[in-house]
C-alpha cells in the first residue's frame, strides 16, 4: 500500500521565483532509498508566464533521466491570457513518433459595461 509518506518532493526556482523543476520520488522499500519517479522542467517566457511543461522518464539502467517524453506548450496574447495550449508525447522519446498531439484555442469574450 502506497501513502503519502511514500512520496518526496524537491522543487528548483529561478532568480525571478518561477518553479523551474519539480522532481517526485518514491520510497523504494526493496532498495531502502529512494528512487525519482517523476520529473517536470518549466520554461517561462518573460512575462513570467508559463509556456512549457516537459517531462523526461527516469531509466533504472542508466541512473539518470532521458529525453521527455511529452510535454505541453502554451501560447498567451498581448494581455496575458492563454490563447492557445498544445500536448505532445513521443514513442520512443523525443526522437520517436508523435503518438498524440492536441491542441486547444481559448477566446476571451469581451463585455463593455454601460453605468446608468
Amino acid at each position: 500500500m502506497v501513502t503519502e509518506n511514500d512520496y518526496k518532493y524537491t522543487f528548483s526556482y529561478d532568480a525571478s521565483g518561477n518553479n523551474t523543476e519539480e522532481v517526485t520520488y518514491t520510497w523504494d522499500s526493496t532498495k531502502t532509498q529512494w528512487s525519482p519517479s517523476e520529473k517536470h522542467n518549466y520554461t517561462y517566457d518573460f512575462n513570467k508566464n508559463l509556456i512549457e511543461d516537459s517531462w523526461p522518464y527516469w531509466n533504472d539502467g542508466t541512473n539518470q533521466w532521458t529525453e521527455p517524453r511529452g510535454k505541453y506548450i502554451y501560447e498567451y496574447d498581448s494581455n496575458g491570457r492563454k490563447v492557445k495550449e498544445t500536448f505532445i508525447a513521443w514513442s520512443p522519446p523525443i526522437n520517436g513518433v508523435i503518438i498524440n498531439r492536441t491542441t486547444h484555442s481559448f477566446t476571451m469574450k469581451t463585455e463593455v459595461l454601460k453605468r446608468k
